[in-house]
Parts: C-alpha cells; sequence; structure tokens
C-alpha cells in the first residue's frame, strides 16, 4: 500500500450503491465530496444505482485505474467482496461508510454507526413507550443490508430479556414513506384497536405513517422511529412518534474522508483486515424524545 501520498494527488474511488436512495443518502454523499474537495482529494463518485453488477464493475474499474483508496457507501454485504479482495492483491486500501461489509472482506476501516447499538436504544426506546407487555410490528428498512441485519439483531437482543413484548408482524419497507405507509395501512386494518401496542421502523420513513395513524383514531399504537430527519423531529414534537435515534450522515461523510487521508498520509494503520482486526471508527447515537427534540436540530432534511 502507497503511503506519504500527499492530498493534491490522492485519487479516492467512491460507490454509493444508491445514490439517489434518500434524503440520507444525498447527505452523506454530499459530506464525502465536501470533505475531498476541502483536502484537495480527486474524488470519483459512481452511482451504483442499486444494481449489483454496476455495483461490482464500478469497484473493478477503480482497482483498474490504479486509484490511492477507495470508500464505499454499499449495499448488501456480500456482493462486493470479491472486488475488495483484488483490491487489497494490489495494496489498495478500503473504506466502508455507513453500510459495511461482512467480515471476511479485507477492509482498512469502517467509519459509522454502531448498528447493532442502534438496534438496542431502539429496544429500550420501545420498552420505555409500551412497558413489559405488547404486541409489536417491525418495518426492517431494506433486507440484507448491514444496518437491517444489526439492527434486527440488536432490537431482538433487547427483547429477549422482555419476554412479554412479542414481535407479530414484520415487513421489509426499503427505507421508503409510500411503502412504509401502505405496509402500516395493512397492519392497521389487520389489528383492531387495542391490540398492536406498537410499530418500530428502522429509518425514518414512518414519520408519515405514524401522522396517518392518528389521524385515523389509531392512537392506540405507539411509533418509534430510527434516524431524525426534520419529518421525524416534527413527527416526534407533534406527539405521533414516541421517540428515535440519531445518526448524522454528514459526519459519518466526513469523518470517512478524514480517516481515508490519515492512512494514504501514513498517520494512520489501512492494512486491509477482516472480522475483529478491522478499525472501527463509530459516531455517537442519542436518542430524542418529545423530551428534548425541541432542542435538538434535525440530522439532515
Amino acid at each position: 500500500m502507497q503511503t506519504g501520498v500527499p492530498m493534491d494527488r490522492a485519487r479516492v474511488g467512491f460507490l454509493a450503491f444508491n445514490a439517489e436512495l434518500d434524503t440520507f443518502a444525498t447527505a452523506l454523499i454530499d459530506a464525502v465530496l465536501r470533505a475531498g474537495e476541502a483536502r484537495g482529494m480527486q474524488v470519483t463518485l459512481v452511482d451504483g444505482g442499486g444494481d449489483s453488477d454496476t455495483q461490482l464493475a464500478a469497484v473493478r474499474g477503480f482497482v483498474a485505474d490504479g486509484v490511492d483508496a477507495i470508500l464505499l457507501y454499499p449495499g448488501d454485504p456480500s456482493t462486493l467482496v470479491p472486488a475488495v479482495r483484488e483490491a487489497a492483491e494490489r495494496g489498495i486500501p478500503v473504506f466502508t461508510v455507513n453500510l459495511d461489509l461482512e467480515d471476511s472482506a479485507p477492509v482498512a476501516a469502517y467509519i459509522g454507526s454502531d448498528d447493532m447499538d442502534y438496534g438496542r436504544k431502539q429496544g429500550h426506546l420501545l420498552v420505555r413507550a409500551i412497558g413489559e407487555t405488547g404486541n409489536v410490528a417491525l418495518l426492517t428498512g431494506e433486507s440484507g443490508t448491514s444496518a437491517q441485519i444489526a439492527r434486527t439483531a440488536g432490537l431482538n437482543e433487547v427483547l429477549g430479556g422482555h419476554p412479554g413484548i412479542r414481535v407479530v408482524a414484520e415487513h421489509e419497507d426499503d427505507w421508503t414513506d409510500a411503502t412504509a405507509l401502505a405496509i402500516v395501512q395493512g397492519w392497521l386494518a389487520e389489528f383492531p384497536a387495542g391490540s398492536l401496542g406498537a410499530i418500530l421502523a428502522e429509518g425514518p420513513e414512518v414519520a408519515p405513517a405514524a401522522r396517518w395513524a392518528r389521524e385515523h383514531g389509531r392512537d392506540d399504537i405507539v411509533f418509534v422511529a430510527g434516524d431524525y430527519t426534520s419529518d421525524v423531529r416534527e413527527a416526534i414534537l407533534e406527539g405521533a412518534v414516541y421517540g428515535t435515534v440519531v445518526q448524522h450522515p454528514s459526519e459519518q461523510g466526513e469523518k470517512a474522508v478524514e480517516v481515508v487521508a490519515d492512512v494514504l498520509a501514513g498517520l494512520a494503520a489501512g492494512s486491509p483486515a477482516g472480522g475483529a482486526g478491522r478499525v472501527r471508527v463509530l459516531t455517537e447515537l442519542p436518542v430524542v424524545t418529545r423530551d428534548n427534540a425541541a432542542g435538538v436540530p434535525a440530522a439532515y432534511a
């Protein structure tokens, strides 16, 4: 691996698995590009468009071009592993931001949230909201992403200590408002008043659904969100959403560029490693409810 690379000559390949996924993706990508430009890096963004073949070809293209480093905002944890191994063989350090790859991938560092802890914090919020008993429906974001897998595992870990809380319905919503709304509308038709204590979403897309439920007389259901958009903040202040766990896409993007820069400058270790050997640079995950939302600005639009 080449170190001591001057920032004004550093070339970084940046793959986003879907640059138009949502406002979180937009904020994260913008932060990476801004931070890279501020350091004089040449950051080349490729939008994977949600297509596995496009993403794999993009990373292999970065390797063939001989970039100094590769930064991945990946989709599922396994698709890019063969290309990441090819990068490691060429001595090109690979970093992941927000979403991670499976442990076997030779990744130098992951920068982002501890999604297991994210799920645990959502679980504790849920217990605070409904107590020790109740039926819960779960919106799981985009299945197969590292965030969905780890958040669900963290939530289940907490609920394992509260046997009176039962997950009675679960559905993927692809992190989108319209899909979440349609699913919640179906659940409200399926579960009569008093039979469902809460709906928990692993992302912010549940806010419109929470408002819809309230407007249609279903304030018997508590809603717990993930992330802290301006829409979620308003829903918390209105009382439609009980609370959420906060992650900041701009912070993660800026920190990712900082880590890449330090490795290329030789200021930090960047040897590719899998599993426990992977460096994890974790950002904080504060919790927001109606008690403190007025004093906490939204993390992104």
